[in-house]
């Protein structure tokens, strides 16, 4: 069996990095903009991102995630103050570890 992602569970932790981080990062040109200006604040997110995904992820590692999964975390974060910043670290998350596999 594939691994599966509690978008729920993840939700909820996206929600505690943004707090914690006090992030509002909501699109891609912000984002970088947050890279340029904030580049270890920005390798922390990084770190919490990928802790959340594992927590989230059930039955393996969130690497091995299916399409479905992916496009789950991809919407995610859609019409939600500050959790967009997460859920795109997540993705950057992922695509790199796509690449270094």
């Amino acid at each position: 069996m594939a691994p599966t992602l509690n978008i729920e569970l993840f939700m909820k932790l996206a929600l505690i990095i943004r707090n914690d981080m006090n992030l509002y990062v909501n699109t891609e040109s912000e984002m970088q903009a947050f890279i340029q200006t904030y580049p270890e604040q920005y390798q922390l997110l990084l770190k919490k991102a990928r802790a959340a995904l594992e927590i989230s992820t059930c039955g393996g590692s969130f690497e091995l995630l299916g399409e479905e999964d992916l496009h789950k975390l991809q919407g995610a974060g859609n019409g939600n103050q500050g959790i967009e910043g997460v859920c795109i670290a997540a993705r950057i998350v992922m695509t790199k570890s796509f690449v270094d596999a």
